[in-house]
């Protein structure tokens, strides 16, 4: 059996993080994705709030080094299926899913070229289609192609052309027991799917949050250009609602967070990029408690980006717009937006395994389903299971910068716990 100083689960920017900086005080580590990539929801991003960075160059640069590290073992395409033990003797059983490409692959492309298999692409947001086997952007990590075994119809053509010999589409999944002194969960989390709120998945024009952003990426669906998907024409007439789906009784109470200073760098971004757009921002309230976030808040206001206080009433298709109707609590009136997109702020979950992995590895979820900490305050990375420590928005939902910091905190907290097991 193969033993580390550490695992770590979830290959978002915290579990980077985290695995990264033990790595670094020469502790040998593991990390386990269950995705074919890594990066989370980060590697979808192009620009940052509050100074509109962009993080894919630096994250690139993490998930490179991670990948080349020698004390690093990178597992994607991989599940945890139990966990037993504790401090200095885990043992966690692990299912590698088959990828059908093995390391000799150079991502050539020739493969995808000639799959027949078109599938929705969920790293776009399903605004485009993707084959059976693919890579979700050119500097993804591994650099490898992947095969979606649920879409693959095992026609070999992939394989015919592949100048590597890279495809064996006969590899089956292999499941493995690991060792561990100390665990780390970094699982990330889910976004809310607004099925039938606000017009979603009835118009077209009605998008979420991360979509638009999907629509921003230059190596996205639409190369860069903010559009309209029912027609492809650009946007002039854009509108955004705050909370949809997070503070509100009949789907999730709780505030998501970072979502009104993403909302309000989305907004900025659109009208900085074309001042001749209209842009609205229809919001309960607008809560902004990062560094920076409350000076972009400015920013977007004196750009002309204009915030409306109120809550939708109804939201419709109507000779080619889409018409958003409620009451604007400030002025007192009722008011209709006539938009060309409708950009919904989706609420943010936590990930839909963290109740199981909270069973597998002997630890509590909140009343959300967050992982629970042994004490909210003063141990925040902590769990009643002593050597499972959790970071980033699998304890509870919050910005990249508090993500990536927690990362490194727990990483100081595994080290320290290495440290007194050494004595």
């Amino acid at each position: 059996m193969r033993s580390f100083d550490a695992l770590v689960v979830g290959g978002g920017v915290s579990g980077i993080r985290a695995i990264l900086d033990l790595a670094e005080m020469n502790y040998k580590v593991c990390l386990v994705e269950k995705d074919h990539y890594i990066g989370g929801k980060v590697a979808k991003i192009t620009k940052t709030f509050p100074n509109l960075e962009n993080p894919r160059e630096d994250l690139v640069s993490e998930m490179k080094e991670l990948e080349s590290n020698p004390n690093i073992e990178l597992m994607t395409n991989t599940r945890v299926l139990g966990c037993d033990g504790s401090l200095n003797n885990f043992s966690a059983k692990v299912l590698h899913k088959a990828r059908f490409v093995n390391d000799s692959c150079d991502a050539c492309g020739k493969c995808s070229e000639v799959c027949p298999e078109d599938v929705p692409n969920a790293f776009n947001g399903n605004l485009d289609n993707r084959k059976a086997i693919y890579i979700p952007f050119s500097q993804a990590v591994p650099n490898l192609y992947a095969i979606d075994e649920d879409a693959c119809t095992k026609c070999e053509e992939c394989v015919k052309v592949c100048p590597k010999d890279a495809i064996d589409l006969s590899i089956k999944d292999i499941e493995e027991d690991i060792g561990a002194k100390t665990v780390i969960l970094s699982t990330g989390y889910d976004l809310f799917e607004p099925e039938g709120l606000y017009g979603y998945g009835d118009y077209k024009d009605v998008i979420t949050s991360m979509q638009l952003i999907r629509m921003s990426d230059t190596e996205g669906p639409t190369k860069g250009k903010i559009i309209r998907p029912s027609n492809g024409e650009e946007v002039k007439d854009v509108g955004f609602i705050l909370c949809v789906g997070s503070r509100d009784v009949n789907y999730n109470p709780y505030c998501s967070n970072y979502c009104c200073t993403f909302t309000i760098k989305n907004a900025l971004e659109l009208k900085e990029k074309d001042p001749s757009r209209n842009v609205y921002v229809i919001y309960m309230d607008i809560r902004t408690p990062f560094k920076g976030a409350e000076e972009l808040y400015r920013r977007a206001r004196e750009s002309g980006v204009k915030f409306l206080r109120g809550r939708p009433a109804t939201v419709k298709e109507d000779d080619g717009k889409i018409k958003v109707s409620f009451f604007e609590n400030f002025i007192d009136k009722e008011l209709e937006l006539n938009l060309d997109l409708l950009v919904l702020a989706e609420a943010s979950l936590p990930s839909k395994d963290s109740k199981e992995l909270a069973k597998l590895f002997g630890i509590d979820t909140d009343d959300y389903g967050f992982f629970a900490e042994k004490n909210s305050r003063l141990a925040p990375l902590k769990t009643k299971n002593k050597g499972i420590l959790i970071c980033g928005c699998a304890q509870g939902l919050k910005d990249i910068s508090l993500s990536v910091s927690q990362g490194s905190a727990a990483a100081a907290r595994a080290s320290a716990l290495l440290s007194q097991l050494e004595l």
